[in-house]
């Protein structure tokens, strides 16, 4: 009987561990963050999926998600209290933190320029786009118009009046506009890319192919100090359910699920999203390994500052705060 009495024993002590173990891995508390948007768009691949598939809520971490339809706004909106975090362009964070200096680039969401100079058919060539308006989120920020002024700087559209870039929203409107022909052309990224090629539209040049575009920091997460350090525990953990999520997101076996919450997510059909996958996560692979900022992305994302008509930052360092990712991770 004592054999079988230290196996029953030794059964309870495992039973028990394991219990505790599962209660470990459950946070005693639910968090919640405000974390803004500009839009719905496969940039934001891992929030999507981090939100369906529950690596956030493991972590004791619910998302309130407004849409904020620019980076501006968004920025502008986090400084004023309304968002605990939100998403924008490096150039973008980089103007308003000039003037706002706790505000830190946190967490790298895509390093990779994913973005299609898409024009109008009437359009022959990237010369023909002399004097045009063009569309973008922003008149000179935003991830799409920083990646398309790049890409006509280096076709020689030095002058700022060369071209005319009108803020007519984010990836929806700038795509309805070009249809509708009140701008003549986009840099746009899949699944709208294929969309507008199937109703007509041109596709000119794709950004991945220009070396100052080829690895670049295109948007970032960006929080103030004040809360994060508030907050540290909080932040942390949903670096965690980041880092799950995009783990999952880069799993082959979970293409086709993947796939679809992209597709009913954006309201598109599942072809183009199957798309969207191919580029976005099988080509370009931009999401970053647990949403670790790449400091040499960063760093040409800067410099392509010059071209949009800003100064690029002389220290990195004041503009970016890892402190809270190796907390998460470790060095």
């Amino acid at each position: 009987m004592k054999p079988l009495l230290r196996a029953m024993g030794m059964a309870t002590l495992a039973l028990a561990v394991g219990m505790v173990a599962l209660a470990g891995a459950t946070p005693a508390r639910t968090d919640t963050i405000t974390y803004g948007l500009v839009s719905w768009n496969p940039l934001h691949w891992v929030v999507m999926v981090g939100v369906v598939k529950g690596q956030f809520e493991r972590q004791g971490i619910k998302l309130d998600i407004p849409i904020m339809g620019s980076s501006g706004a968004a920025v502008q909106a986090m400084i004023g209290g309304s968002l605990q975090m939100t998403t924008t362009s490096p150039g973008a964070a980089f103007l308003a933190q000039d003037k706002a200096p706790d505000m830190k680039q946190i967490i790298g969401i895509y390093d990779r320029t994913p973005y299609s100079l898409v024009v109008n058919p009437e359009i022959k060539s990237i010369a023909d786009l002399k004097g045009k308006v063009l569309g973008g989120t922003g008149v000179k920020t935003g991830a799409d118009t920083e990646a398309m002024r790049v890409m006509l700087h280096r076709h020689g559209f030095e002058d700022p009046r060369d071209y005319t870039v009108a803020a007519v929203g984010s990836v929806r409107e700038r795509t309805q506009a070009l249809l509708n022909k009140t701008i003549w052309g986009v840099a746009q990224m899949e699944p709208y890319t294929s969309f507008l090629k199937d109703s007509g539209m041109v596709e000119l040049a794709r950004a991945a192919d220009y070396p100052n575009l080829k690895v670049s920091q295109i948007v970032v997460v960006v929080a103030m100090r004040p809360w994060y350090t508030a907050n540290e525990d909080v932040v942390v953990r949903f670096m965690r359910g980041w880092a799950e999520a995009t783990d999952w997101l880069y799993d082959p076996k979970n293409r086709a699920e993947a796939i679809r919450i992209l597709a009913d997510r954006m309201k598109v059909e599942e072809k183009y999203a199957a798309t969207t996958y191919r580029v976005f996560v099988e080509d370009l692979r931009g999401f970053p390994a647990k949403g670790k900022l790449d400091m040499e992305a960063v760093r040409q994302a800067a410099e392509n500052m010059k071209i949009i008509g800003g100064t690029p930052p002389a220290d990195l360092g004041r503009y970016v705060d890892t402190s809270l990712w190796e907390k998460a991770f470790g060095r």
